[in-house]
């Protein structure tokens, strides 16, 4: 019997969540999606007449995603035309990526429709229809305008706007119940609809910021060589399919099987590493705190979106990425039994080419924190969030020294001061990268280049990298009654003006700070910052403004940004 694999993916769902900048509206969207691959989904196989584990068989349905395995290429045919028709009506401005491939066993399928998944990735998809030159757009999203609206009046304000189509089924269609928010809800907590921001505005908003600070924070997390995983995973399904006995009926549906218990099991562990970081708010929250100061965006698969307030955000991304590692180590333990007993062994050996299924054990994730004000563009934070943590992951990545080992865990952040929201790249360019003179007499030694960067732009969670933690303890140091921001502030502008003042400024800083000490040890404070700073990066003379000696990198923006976020308050409503 031959197998027709049906593979979907939706693709720039971030634009349809965040386009339009209302919260209100970002938070319907992101339910709408979450919810795509439950009741949506079983309505239209309903109407296919499929069956699932009868003539359909899922090894992936989360997440906006559907891999499914049928037993006839005509059912395959009528399930394409009939939910992609569904995802495009209810998620206009939505790609689509889909394929169909027919074989003799559901591996060979699979195989060649994920390598034509790939090629069709790569192809840009026409929105339709097109709009005239002469169609009116909407001010919010720039789309076509499909009618003139006035559901989000606030208070007296009878004021009406333009809106597109897919602002108008946010606003206008049933709404879905709620199902993202209740995913980040730990054990022992209830959950209340109504203890979650839906509005940022100034005027009539519900976000509980503190007092007049309006800096929020998008977090993005993502986990680390999920494709390499995948690809051990196919191998061992392949040598397990071949071992197995080609006369059993559907014997091939251990693919189906183990691809689905892993689809699963990431979930899962997503789902309860996002419960364990929300400990974090939680824990500084009164009991009769009447709004969170956050609100779910995204989460599904290894993937994790929320929009947070500023000083939460650390916190929560650090905690996150650690609870990720934990369980993902847990929650995939069945399906490494599984393989194991299966394989009888730790590795495999497909066509000449070691495989170790160790990789299965558990992953890790790295994190990439936008801070904003509140009413700066959702849509470009998310893109620079997302661009961070892409930089996070190049930093764990380039500590590597065992290929087959896991990639680190880390996280980068930016606070964004101008009105333009730029890409990491750029940001390295504009705002971190300074010129200072060449050392002529040291010429044979990195140092001999002008330009040093003033952010490290990734710390890591447990090695390898600079330490998150030492960068933390080393903010703690600065406060009223310790270390004097101001200042450092000061070098950090000189340094992009004229570095000498930069550095004379500096030496003033150290001269004042040196009597100051710790009230609990009575250690000089400016001796613990400079072993934290040695700690944090390579440098010859602490007199000196501090550039690690070989990647020329400082922490002096990344420690500014945390002295400088608002404190969090503890439950009795007192900053900690």
């Amino acid at each position: 019997m031959s197998r027709t694999a049906y593979l979907f993916e939706t693709r720039s769902v971030q634009s349809f969540i965040f386009e339009g900048g209302k919260l209100r509206d970002m938070v319907t969207a992101s339910d709408q999606l979450d919810a795509l691959c439950n009741e949506p989904l079983s309505h239209v196989l309903q109407t296919c007449k499929l069956v699932e584990n009868d003539n359909i068989w899922f090894s992936r349905k989360a997440g906006g995603a559907v891999y499914a395995i049928l037993d006839s290429l005509d059912k395959a045919k009528e399930l394409r035309a009939l939910w992609s028709f569904y995802v495009r009506k209810h998620f206009p401005g939505v790609e689509i990526v889909q394929v169909i491939e027919t074989a003799e066993t559901v591996h060979q399928a699979m195989t060649a429709a994920l390598e034509k998944m790939a090629q069709q990735r790569n192809i840009l998809t026409a929105q339709y229809p097109a709009p005239g030159p002469l169609v009116r757009r909407s001010p919010r999203t720039a789309n076509p305008v499909t009618e003139w609206d006035d559901s989000r009046k606030e208070w007296n304000d009878s004021r009406k706007e333009w809106i597109d189509e897919a602002t108008r089924l946010k606003r206008k269609e049933k709404k879905t119940k709620d199902s993202l928010v209740p995913k980040f809800i730990p054990d022992g907590k209830n959950y209340i609809a109504d203890q979650w921001p839906i509005n940022l505005e100034h005027d009539g908003g519900d976000f509980p910021f503190i007092k007049d600070d309006r800096n929020v924070a998008l977090v993005h997390a993502d986990g680390n060589g999920i494709g390499e995983l995948l690809m051990v995973l196919g191998k061992v399904v392949e040598t397990i399919a071949g071992k197995a006995n080609s006369e059993e009926e559907n014997s091939d549906l251990i693919y189906v099987t183990l691809f689905r218990e892993f689809s699963n099991a990431m979930e899962e562990a997503t789902k309860a590493a996002a419960q364990d970081a929300m400990q974090t708010i939680f824990k500084t929250l009164p009991s009769d705190a009447e709004k969170i100061p956050a609100r779910p965006m995204v989460l599904g698969g290894d993937d994790l979106t929320i929009l947070i307030r500023a000083d939460l955000a650390l916190p929560f991304a650090s905690e996150f990425c650690s609870a990720f590692a934990r369980q993902t180590e847990e929650k995939l333990a069945g399906l490494y039994t599984t393989v194991r007993e299966q394989l009888g062994s730790d590795t495999i050996e497909v066509k000449g080419q070691t495989y170790n299924i160790n990789r299965l054990k558990s992953l890790t994730a790295c994190a990439g924190i936008a801070f904003i004000k509140s009413n700066q563009p959702f849509l470009q934070a998310h893109d620079l969030a997302e661009d961070l943590c892409k930089e996070a992951k190049r930093q764990s990545r380039h500590v590597l020294t065992d290929k087959h080992a896991l990639i680190p865990a880390s996280i980068s952040f930016h606070q964004v001061s101008s009105a333009l929201i730029e890409k990491v790249k750029e940001i390295k360019t504009h705002e971190w990268a300074i010129s200072i003179k060449k050392d002529e007499s040291n010429e044979n030694t990195p140092n001999n280049t002008n330009t040093r960067y003033l952010a490290m732009g990734a710390y890591g969670l447990d090695a390898d990298l600079p330490a998150f933690s030492h960068l933390q303890e080393l903010a703690s140091l600065f406060g009223d009654k310790g270390l004097n921001r101001s200042g450092l502030r000061q070098v950090a502008t000189l340094l992009k003006e004229d570095p000498d003042k930069a550095q004379q400024r500096y030496a003033r800083w150290r001269d004042i700070e040196k009597s100051k000490q710790s009230k609990v040890t009575k250690e000089p404070l400016l001796d613990r910052y400079d072993q934290l700073i040695s700690q944090l990066c390579t440098i010859s003379n602490p007199a000196e403004i501090p550039f690690d000696s070989t990647s020329l990198k400082s922490p002096l923006v990344d420690l500014l940004l945390l002295t400088y976020l608002p404190k969090t308050p503890d439950a009795k409503g007192e900053a900690v």
